[in-house]
C-alpha cells in the first residue's frame, strides 16, 4: 500500500494533479475452482480487485481536489461469470462493486466513475486454442479489437454526464 501511495504522490507531483484513474490490472488462470491452489486464488484477487482497490483510495484525494474519472477494466466474466476461471469472474465482479461505489459516493463531489468490460478481445491474453469459437459465436464474426476497447475507455476518461455504469465491448455476443 506504501509503493501504491508514493506512485500516485509522484504522478500527481510530476504532472501538478490527477484527472483519470485508469484501473487496468489481471491474472487470469483459466483453471476450475477445484483446480486453482489457494494461492492462485489469492493472486487473483489481489491482482485484479485489492488492486484496484487500493490504487483507487490512494487517488481519490487528488481526484477531489478538482474532480475527474475513475475508468475500471473489468470483463464479461464479472457481468455474466467466467466459463473457465471463477475467481477471475469474481474478481472482476469486485470491480464493478467497487467502480459503482465510487459513483455513488462521489459524484456529487465531480468525479465520474464508469467501468469497461470487455468480452473476447484480440490480444495474447486470449487463448488461440478458443478463438474459432469465439469468432463463431460473435456477430461481427471476430474477437474485439483493442482500439474499440480503447475508444470506450476515452469515453468513459473525458465524460462529465455518465457515472456508474457499465459498458461491454463484445461485439454483440450473446
Amino acid at each position: 500500500v506504501d509503493e501504491i501511495e508514493a506512485m500516485v504522490d509522484e504522478v500527481v507531483d510530476r504532472f501538478d494533479g490527477l484527472d483519470v484513474l485508469v484501473n487496468n490490472a489481471a491474472v487470469f488462470f483459466m483453471k476450475g475452482l477445484l483446480e486453482l491452489p489457494p494461492e492462485r486464488i489469492r493472486t487473483t484477487m489481489r491482482v485484479n480487485t485489492e488492486g484496484s482497490i487500493f490504487v483507487t483510495r490512494a487517488a481519490l484525494p487528488a481526484l477531489l481536489e478538482d474532480g475527474g474519472n475513475v475508468v475500471t477494466i473489468s470483463s464479461r466474466a464479472g457481468t455474466r461469470g467466467s466459463p473457465t476461471d471463477p475467481t477471475y469472474g469474481a474478481s472482476k465482479a469486485g470491480v464493478i462493486g467497487l467502480t459503482q461505489s465510487i459513483a455513488r459516493n462521489y459524484t456529487e463531489d465531480g468525479i465520474f466513475a464508469n467501468v469497461v468490460a470487455p468480452g473476447a478481445v484480440d490480444t495474447k491474453m486470449f487463448p488461440d486454442d478458443r478463438r474459432p469459437a469465439r469468432r463463431e459465436a460473435s456477430p461481427i464474426g471476430r474477437l474485439v479489437k483493442p482500439e474499440a476497447v480503447a475508444n470506450a475507455v476515452r469515453l468513459f476518461a473525458e465524460t462529465e454526464a455518465i457515472s456508474g455504469r457499465v459498458l461491454e465491448i463484445d461485439g454483440g455476443a450473446a
